[in-house]
C-alpha cells in the first residue's frame, strides 16, 4: 500500500517533463513547481521516512516479535522443558509414589497374603490337628472296639481252650489216675506176691530144715539172705515190716548170727517198724529182741517204738538217721562209731547204762524222755540237739560238741560235762543239781533261771 502511494506522488513529475525541452517558466511557476515538487518530495520523504520508520518499526516489531517469539519459544521451550522436567519429576514422583504405593500395596498384599497363608496354614494346622485328634479318637474307638472284640474273642477262645484243657486234663487225670491205680494195683499185687512168695519159701525152708540151726549153715543162710534182700528191695515199708515181724515170730532174732549171715545183712530196712506201730500208745507190752543183727543196712526212718534189747544189737555201719526210739527200753546197749543216728528221737524212752561212743547224733531229740541214767556220750556230735525237758541222771558228756543245743527246762542231776563245747546252748531254767562242768566252752550260753545247787564250774570259757 505504501508503494502505491509513492507511485501516485511521482506521477506529476512525469507529466511536467516534456519530450523535447522546457518552456520558460516564471518564478511563480518555479515556486509552484518547487512547491509541487517539494510537497511530493516531502510527502515522499515523509513517506519514505514513515515507511522507513514503519519498516524500522515493523522490523523492530518483527525483531521484537522474533525476540518475543524466540523468548516465547525459549520460554515455551524452558516451560516445556520445565514442564517436561516437572512432568518427569511428577512422573518420577508419581512413579515413585506408584512404586511406593505398588511396593506398599505389594507389601500389604504380601503381608495380607502371608497373613492369609499363616491363617490358612494355622487353619490347616488346626484342621489337621482336629483331623488327627478326630482320627486318633476314631482310631481309639476303633481300637477299643477291636480290642473289646478281640478280648471277647480271646476270652471266648480262652474259655473254650480252658474248657478243652480242663476236659482234656480231667480225661488225662482220669487216664493217669487209672494208669497209676493200675500201676499201684500191679505194684501192690507184685509186692503182695513177693511177700507171699517170700513167706512160702521161708515156710518151706523152715519145714525142710526143721530148725534154725540148719538154716544158719552158710548155704541156707546165703539163700535166705539173698531172697530177703531181693524181697526187701521190691517191697514198701509196710510189707517190709510184715516180713520183719514174720522173721521175728519165726525166732530168727533169738540166736546170734555168725559171719554176717544174718537175713537182714545189707538189707534196705528204711521205714520198717521193728517195734509197735507209732500210733500205738505206751503200754507195758514191749517187743523184745535177743539178738537183732542189722549190719551195713539202710535203717533210716525206721521205728523202734517200744522195743527192748536183751543184748546189744549189731548195727555196725548202718544208717539210723531219723529213727524213732520212742517208749524204747534200752539197758547196757552200746552205739559206737560204726553208725550214724542224726535226728533220731527218744521221746518217753527209758535208757540205762547206754553208751553213745563217737557217733554222729546231730539234731537228736531227747525231749520228754522218761530217763537216761548212767548214759555215756563220749566223742559224740550233739550239735543242735534237743535236750529240753529231758531227764539225765549220773550221765556223762565228754569230748564232744553241743553247740546250739537246747537244754532248757531239762534235768541234769549229777551229770558230768567235760571237755566239750556248749557255745550258744540254751540252759535256761535247767536243773543242774550236783553237775560238774570242767573245761567247757560256754560262749554266749544262756543260763537264765537255771538251778545251780551243788553245780561246779571248772575252767569255763565264756
Amino acid at each position: 500500500m505504501m508503494a502505491s502511494s509513492d507511485d501516485k506522488n511521482i506521477q506529476p513529475l512525469d507529466v511536467i517533463q516534456t519530450p523535447r525541452g522546457f518552456h520558460r517558466l516564471s518564478t511563480h511557476d518555479y515556486v509552484k513547481l518547487v512547491s509541487n515538487l517539494a510537497i511530493p518530495l516531502l510527502i515522499g520523504i515523509f513517506t519514505i521516512i514513515i515507511s522507513i520508520q514503519q519498516q524500522s518499526s515493523v522490523q523492530k516489531n518483527r525483531e521484537n516479535d522474533i525476540l518475543l517469539s524466540a523468548q516465547r519459544r525459549a520460554n515455551d521451550t524452558a516451560d516445556a522443558k520445565k514442564q517436561r522436567e516437572d512432568d518427569k519429576e511428577m512422573a518420577r514422583v508419581l512413579r515413585e509414589e506408584y512404586r511406593n504405593i505398588s511396593r506398599s500395596q505389594r507389601e500389604q498384599d504380601r503381608n495380607i497374603s502371608h497373613q492369609r497363608r499363616e491363617e490358612d496354614r494355622e487353619a490347616a494346622r488346626i484342621q489337621r490337628a482336629d483331623d488327627k485328634e478326630t482320627a486318633r479318637l476314631q482310631r481309639g474307638v476303633d481300637l477299643k472296639i477291636e480290642t473289646d472284640k478281640r478280648s471277647q474273642e480271646y476270652e471266648l477262645t480262652e474259655k473254650q481252650r480252658i474248657l478243652y484243657q480242663t476236659q482234656r486234663a480231667h480225661e488225662v487225670e482220669i487216664a493217669q489216675q487209672n494208669y497209676l491205680n493200675n500201676l499201684n494195683l500191679e505194684d501192690e499185687r507184685r509186692k503182695e506176691n513177693t511177700l507171699v512168695t517170700y513167706q512160702r519159701h521161708l515156710a518151706q525152708l523152715l519145714l525142710h530144715n526143721n530148725s534154725l540151726v540148719h538154716i544158719s549153715y552158710p548155704t541156707y543162710a546165703f539163700i535166705l539172705q539173698m531172697r530177703t534182700r531181693s524181697a526187701f528191695r521190691l517191697m514198701d515199708p509196710k510189707r517190709r515190716t510184715i516180713l520183719v515181724h514174720t522173721l521175728y515170730q519165726a525166732e530168727f532174732f533169738d540166736e546170734p548170727w555168725t559171719r554176717r549171715w544174718s537175713p537182714l545183712y545189707r538189707v534196705n530196712c528204711s521205714g520198717v517198724d521193728f517195734g509197735l506201730p507209732p500210733n500205738h500208745k505206751f503200754s507195758r507190752f514191749l517187743i523184745v529182741y535177743d539178738h537183732l543183727d542189722i549190719q551195713q543196712a539202710d535203717v533210716r526212718y525206721a521205728s523202734f517204738h517200744s522195743v527192748f534189747f536183751r543184748n546189744s544189737p549189731s548195727l555196725d555201719f548202718s544208717n539210723l538217721d531219723y529213727t524213732d526210739w520212742s517208749f524204747a527200753e534200752l539197758s547196757s546197749v552200746t552205739f559206737d562209731d560204726k553208725m550214724t543216728m542224726n535226728n533220731a528221737t527218744f521221746a518217753q524212752s527209758n535208757l540205762k547204762g547206754v553208751t553213745f561212743d563217737k557217733i554222729s547224733m546231730n539234731g537228736v531229740s531227747f525231749q520228754h524222755n522218761n530217763r537216761c541214767e548212767l548214759c555215756d556220750f563220749t566223742g559224740t556230735s550233739l550239735m543242735y540237739a534237743r535236750l529240753d525237758n529231758a531227764r539225765f541222771r549220773h550221765s556223762s558228756f565228754a569230748f564232744l560238741s553241743m553247740a546250739d543245743a537246747n537244754m532248757s527246762h531239762g534235768f541234769f542231776w549229777n551229770t558230768d560235762f567235760k571237755h566239750l563245747i556248749l557255745d550258744r546252748a540254751d540252759l535256761s531254767h535247767a536243773d543242774l543239781f550236783g553237775s560238774t562242768f570242767f573245761n567247757v566252752s560256754m560262749v554266749n550260753c544262756t543260763m537264765r533261771g537255771a538251778i545251780l545247787e551243788g553245780t561246779k564250774f571248772i575252767d569255763i570259757y565264756r
